[in-house]
């Protein structure tokens, strides 16, 4: 966002940064403390959202991979207990 006093909200999740929230106008004042927090408010949802998405990626990758993988590679070596 970009207002006299307010530095633009970036998307964080975890210190990762995933972009920026920025809204202009040549009219001063029009946002006010209460939009600016709002769109902090929203700048933060969209990082979690971002997040969550590389999460659900990264766990479907790894499924995928023990999907491919023989048995006794996921579950380690089988021992024989006779």
């Amino acid at each position: 966002m970009k207002n006299t006093n307010h530095p633009e909200p970036p998307f964080t999740l975890a210190m990762k940064n995933y972009g920026l929230l920025q809204l202009n106008d040549h009219r001063r004042g029009l946002f006010t403390e209460e939009l600016v927090r709002l769109m902090e408010w929203v700048a933060s949802s969209i990082g979690i959202l971002f997040s969550f998405m590389q999460l659900q990626k990264t766990l479907a990758q790894h499924i995928e991979e023990m999907r491919r993988c023989p048995p006794s590679r996921v579950l380690g070596p089988i021992k024989d207990h006779t």
